[in-house]
């Protein structure tokens, strides 16, 4: 299986976003009084944040006769290439071009792996559910499933 791309978010956003989730209840903490577990709490969910977003990152492998998805840390998804009814190259989130974020969204129709806005490409399936995909390969998959 050869890894075709993989995409990590920002580590320089991350820390200038934790900065801001770590700064932002120790000043509040001096205007406010803050009881000691509620800061203990969102010190945790922002170490939390930091260490998630860091391991993140989406991946695609291009196997044999398959198609292999993973926003990490999340479940890999396997996507056979006969199962594949077409691709078509598209800006990677179609009802919001220009959007900005990192995600993984499984719908009961859709299954979106969003690293940004830019190109991308939408799977569609033969038990028509669709997968949208941001890649900058999405030329070199459409030419291997085909």
């Amino acid at each position: 299986m050869q890894l075709l791309e993989q995409r990590k978010p920002s580590e320089t956003v991350i820390k200038i976003i934790g900065a801001i989730m770590v700064m932002t209840p120790i000043i509040v903490l001096f205007f406010v009084e803050v009881p000691v577990g509620a800061m203990v709490l969102l010190l945790l969910l922002t170490i939390t944040f930091i260490w998630f977003m860091l391991k993140s990152s989406m991946n695609v492998w291009l196997g044999k006769d398959e198609l292999v998805l993973q926003m990490a840390p999340f479940p890999k998804q396997y996507v056979p290439f006969k199962s594949i009814m077409a691709i078509h190259e598209h800006m990677a989130y179609p009802w919001a071009i220009g959007k900005r974020g990192w995600g993984y969204k499984k719908s009961p129709g859709v299954t979106v792996y969003f690293a940004g806005a830019g190109p991308g490409v939408v799977i569609e399936l033969k038990n028509k559910k669709a997968i949208w995909l941001s890649t900058s390969k999405g030329d070199l998959i459409s030419r291997a499933v085909r």
